[in-house]
């Protein structure tokens, strides 16, 4: 049997009366409301090297008579008092601001093209008879996807982030690879902290382009987090060859594996470092650049022409042929059964 709503409310009031000798509501009570002001502190400045810290011997410096308003969250009316200018020293100071949380917005106006608030307007709490301070950051360069870079126009400034797939050098002077889920990229003779295989890195670089492969020069190392080595994107030859000619070609710049793929001959062309490889579905060339194997003879004695092996490498451009395989290392590459 239902009960009514009017008898239920009714039974629980009975209920509160005589257990506490008062009455009781089913109304839930209202919510409540912080009242009260706290203040807001910060500096604004130019981050140099995007670490997040205000270093002047790293480069950064400080963002003077720059105009700021603290505004409602998700709104764009200013907050009575919280109009204002930094001073010389990139600082500013308000007070008065009702507790909660609210906006802080960056007004570019004036400010170099060059100079990019990543997260503007920039989210504040501010707690009861407190001051909260916010440093704000601007920096050279906002965090794009690697396929968004690849769109811009050469010579076009960009900041990526990506997991390092080959260590500075590794295959060849002065190159260096990263990926993410939307493509990869070479950095050539980035400069900064240095990074291994694994790593998550955050880059800024110009767009170029070299021998038809497309890379980012003139590159700043601006962050290094460690991580996990990214497993190789399985792809047949066939698909490999037709990343070739498209400079932006999705699988250009990855880590690729070719499996189970016959060794046509023994490192016979390109100076003895070119190989041709075969896994049924079309044929690739293989490289192995001097700074992998520095004897082509150790090529000759470590592969065998007729054998299969699965194929693991940089996928990169080239002028002919359009698109080559470059292993890292010798171990990338192991003998396994023809299929």
């Amino acid at each position: 049997m239902r009960i009514a709503p009017t008898l239920r409310r009714s039974a629980v009031a009975i209920a509160c009366t005589v257990l506490f000798g008062v009455s009781c509501s089913m109304e839930p009570a209202p919510q409540y409301t912080v009242t009260g002001t706290g203040d807001l502190s910060g500096l604004l400045f130019l981050d140099r090297n995007h670490d997040g810290r205000f270093d002047p011997a790293a480069g950064d410096s400080a963002l003077g008579n720059v105009h700021i308003q603290v505004i409602t969250r998700g709104g764009s009316a200013v907050l009575a008092g919280a109009d204002t200018h930094t001073d010389a020293a990139g600082r500013f100071h308000i007070s008065g601001l009702p507790a909660g949380t609210h906006s802080l917005q960056i007004d570019t106006t004036g400010i170099s093209a060059k100079v990019s608030f990543c997260n503007n307007p920039l989210p504040v709490s501010i707690y009861l008879a407190s001051e909260t301070f916010s440093s704000v950051d601007g920096r050279t360069g906002c965090v794009i996807l690697i396929n968004e870079a690849e769109g811009k126009a050469l010579g076009t400034r960009v900041t990526v982030r990506g997991t390092v797939t080959s260590s500075l050098a590794q295959i060849s002077t002065g190159q260096a690879y990263i990926e993410e889920s939307t493509g990869g990229i070479q950095l050539f003779s980035p400069t900064g902290a240095t990074f291994a295989i694994g790593d998550v890195i955050e880059v800024s670089g110009n767009l170029a382009t070299f021998s038809n492969e497309l890379e980012l020069s003139s590159v700043t190392v601006n962050s290094v987090t460690a991580g996990t080595p990214l497993a190789p994107t399985d792809v047949t030859a066939l698909q490999a060859v037709g990343a070739g000619g498209d400079s932006k070609a999705d699988l250009q710049g990855r880590l690729v594996r070719i499996k189970s793929a016959r060794l046509v001959d023994a490192f016979t062309t390109g100076a003895g470092r070119n190989a041709q490889i075969n896994d049924g579905t079309g044929a690739v060339t293989v490289r192995y650049d001097s700074h992998v194997a520095s004897d082509t003879t150790t090529l000759k004695t470590t592969f065998t022409a007729g054998k299969c092996y699965n194929w693991t490498g940089i996928l990169k451009a080239f002028t002919s042929p359009a698109i080559e395989l470059f292993p890292r290392t010798l171990t990338d590459v192991t003998e396994v059964p023809c299929s």
